[in-house]
């Protein structure tokens, strides 16, 4: 990933800011009529921000998506920068070290985004071991916890 035009410390300091690193449950029905469902947990970095040009200046130089949020009262619009998938984990790898507040987030992130990179590169691929889904779970637990000002090293017995 190329970063040319923003300095990786000016991006963590937006992110530190504006951003929200968040690991996330998903479902879905394997086939429309049917009540079997799978599930997982995903990995998003986002930054809301009214001012569409900086946030498209993020995304001109490291990519990622942006999306207007609705808001239901007369306010100015809300604009999200998400980015998702492989090129999170270079992009976690280029800010942590110039993170502040969301650094034991970004880590947590990082390792969650490395673990799902090494299951999608074996051979034999056949879905998620229940040591992977404990590992996931234990990401998106330990992610919550730091949102609400726990410490990292705090355990949750559920996670293991």
């Amino acid at each position: 990933m190329a970063i040319m035009q923003i300095a990786p410390e000016y991006l963590a300091g937006f992110i530190d800011g504006e951003g929200c690193i968040s690991i996330y449950k998903w479902s879905k029905k394997k086939m429309k009529n049917d009540n079997v469902k799978t599930q997982g947990y995903g990995l998003e970095l986002s930054i809301g921000n009214t001012d569409y040009k900086t946030l498209r200046w993020i995304q001109d130089n490291v990519g990622g998506k942006i999306y207007e949020k609705k808001i239901k009262i007369n306010l100015k619009k809300l604009w999200i920068w998400k980015m998702t998938g492989t090129k999170l984990t270079p992009f976690l790898k280029l800010i942590i070290p110039y993170l502040k507040q969301k650094k034991e987030q970004a880590r947590s992130a990082f390792e969650f985004r490395k673990a799902k990179e090494r299951k999608l590169h074996q051979q034999n691929f056949r879905g998620l071991t229940e040591e992977d889904a404990k590992f996931r779970k234990k990401c998106f637990i330990k992610i919550k916890q730091l949102k609400k000002g726990l410490p990292a090293e705090t355990k949750r017995e559920d996670a293991q």
